[in-house]
């Protein structure tokens, strides 16, 4: 392999290889809209955790898992 070459295995950029992600990755990651999220931000209290880099936005992987554990609704258990 030249020296140009880049394994494409070291340029991955697959969501499910990263920690931090962008609001459109976030989105897909969650299953809701790039609005939503951009919406969410604004809130105080409830917003899901984001680090701002100038003007680049990143979510933590392990805080959009927390958001989604902390909202589950209870399931209907079956009887038997």
């Amino acid at each position: 392999m030249r020296s140009s070459q880049i394994s494409p295995e070291k340029t991955s950029t697959s969501a499910t290889n990263q920690r931090w992600l962008n609001t459109a990755e976030a989105a897909k990651h969650l299953g809701c809209s790039v609005y939503f999220l951009n919406r969410n931000r604004q809130l105080s209290g409830q917003a899901i955790p984001f680090a701002r880099l100038g003007r680049c936005v990143r979510y933590d992987i392990l805080d959009l898992d927390a958001y989604l554990e902390a909202r589950k609704v209870g399931t209907v258990g079956r009887e038997g």
